[in-house]
């Protein structure tokens, strides 16, 4: 629930939407035990790695919360979570890309559609983000045709400079 609702928020443009609600926090620093406001105060410099004490939050929240956020989202909506489609069906979904940063980057936009471990459908490109942007880019593709159900997976990656981003 916090990961999908973190990715919507910030892809509508909405950020540190949980603060209020995050009264238990992504774990207790050494020391003595502090009221939940004051419990962060005893660190001396901003955290750059996961600490031995932080929580399952902390992992949910440095993932979501970095400059760069990208993940498969709905169509014609992000939060849509349509995921079943009939057979030769165009399949529409969106790529969120969130760049929280100062200056212009190019990203590396790719996804593929496979079934059985094949790459039935794929996409590359190049995009330029605004410092501060929100972007959805369209993605579509057809459902192979079938006689019966079948299983698909639909991967994405996206790559800046050594950051890669992954979502399924």
């Amino acid at each position: 629930f916090t990961h999908n609702t973190t990715r919507a928020w910030r892809t509508w443009g909405v950020n540190a939407g949980w603060l209020h609600w995050l009264l238990e926090g992504y774990g207790d620093p050494p020391g003595k035990k502090a009221h939940w406001t004051q419990r962060y105060r005893s660190l001396e410099k901003p955290l750059e790695q996961r600490p031995a004490w932080a929580n399952p939050r902390f992992d949910i929240f440095s993932e979501d919360n970095h400059p760069l956020l990208a993940w498969l989202a709905g169509s014609p909506v992000p939060t849509d979570k349509t995921h079943t489609f009939f057979s030769g069906e165009n399949i529409r979904k969106q790529v969120a890309v969130v760049w929280d940063g100062h200056n212009d980057i190019p990203v590396t936009i790719a996804w593929q559609l496979r079934k059985q471990g094949r790459t039935i459908a794929r996409m590359r490109r190049r995009v330029m983000l605004a410092a501060g942007c929100n972007r959805l880019i369209p993605l579509s593709c057809k459902a192979p045709a079938v006689r019966r159900r079948e299983t698909l997976q639909l991967l994405l990656t996206v790559e800046q400079g050594r950051q890669r981003l992954h979502d399924t």
